[in-house]
């Protein structure tokens, strides 16, 4: 009897769907009354950012999104996030429309400017001028306690994408330009050893329980889920295919380093006048750069949404860098 061959995983690993699509954007302000110096920039902007979007997009202007009947085609939803009131989370409203993935210019260190790079996925894109809009608001409504207030100058792609392109100057009309998929993300140099970085805090949560020791297997297993829900959330017609294949081929990559530890802040909820924990994990791992080309596109991708819970705070951020 034949034995039959033994099942070899590919050496080429599925390219990623091209949705979800989206616009990776750099806001840069200018502060008007002196930098903010409260802890957790990530959620005193998401606080302001809803505050802001509801400002502008919130046609029926009640305090709470339970009942609305525009709840399925609001701007404001789709930008920012519902108002759940006292009754606890909204049916049939979707996932937040951007990720923060960082600010700088942030305390005292600043040089006067503070810049939010900011990822607005699809179909959030198609209130991009409701965006700027709202953006523009948030300067003149202020941040943190003290209410600093900034002038909005330029908003331009980040430098993510392989031919950033300028989207509004402070005087200047809104360019418009056709929306992103990873195929127009900068692309990666894997060339030797590469570092995968999470250095603003993740939470990472597999099967109820939260990751504090990530492995490479962990990080792609996460970045594949996590576009998978930005797709099936959005009814974006994406070819996902089986992870099998890859997840065992990455079990043969080379691990050198492996750095994490706990990851504990905390964030201000005036909607529920009570303090929220963030538990999660901080650190980087480093490995074959080589063995991880046919992923290049995954991780291209992972650098605009992030990973895990609290993306749209500033939780999440996956850097990756080639190594000397």
């Amino acid at each position: 009897m034949e034995t039959q061959p033994e099942s070899v995983p590919s050496a080429v690993a599925p390219l990623p769907p091209l949705e979800p699509r989206f616009l990776a954007l750099r806001l840069v302000y200018e502060w008007l009354d002196g930098p903010v110096t409260d802890a957790n920039p990530g959620s005193i902007w998401h606080g302001a950012w809803g505050a802001a979007v509801d400002s502008v997009a919130c046609a029926v202007r009640q305090d709470t999104c339970h009942g609305c009947w525009m709840l399925q085609h609001c701007a404001a939803v789709s930008l920012a996030s519902v108002k759940q009131g006292t009754a606890g989370v909204v049916e049939g409203a979707g996932p937040h429309g951007f990720v923060l993935r960082g600010i700088s210019g942030w305390g005292l260190e600043t040089d006067g400017t503070l810049e939010v790079e900011v990822t607005l996925l699809s179909p959030a894109t198609q209130y991009l001028a409701l965006f700027l809009v709202a953006a523009e608001r948030l300067g003149a409504m202020g941040l943190g306690k003290a209410r600093r207030r900034l002038r909005l100058l330029r908003v331009v792609e980040s430098d993510l994408v392989a031919l950033p392109r300028s989207v509004r100057e402070e005087s200047g009309a809104l360019q418009s330009g056709p929306l992103r998929t990873w195929d127009d993300l900068k692309p990666l140099s894997l060339k030797g050893w590469v570092r995968l970085a999470l250095p603003a805090g993740a939470i990472l949560v597999a099967g109820n329980q939260t990751l504090i020791q990530p492995t490479l297997l962990d990080i792609i297993r996460l970045l594949r889920r996590r576009v998978r829900l930005v797709c099936q959330e959005r009814n974006l017609d994406a070819a996902l295919v089986p992870e099998a294949d890859m997840l065992a081929w990455l079990s043969q990559t080379e691990t050198r380093v492996r750095v994490f530890e706990p990851f504990h802040a905390s964030r201000w909820s005036s909607r529920q006048r009570q303090r929220h924990p963030q538990t999660g994990v901080q650190g980087y791992l480093e490995v074959e750069g080589a063995s991880l080309a046919p992923i290049e596109p995954w991780l291209r991708l992972g650098q605009v949404l992030g990973l895990g819970k609290g993306t749209s705070m500033g939780l999440g951020r996956l850097e990756v860098t080639p190594l000397a």
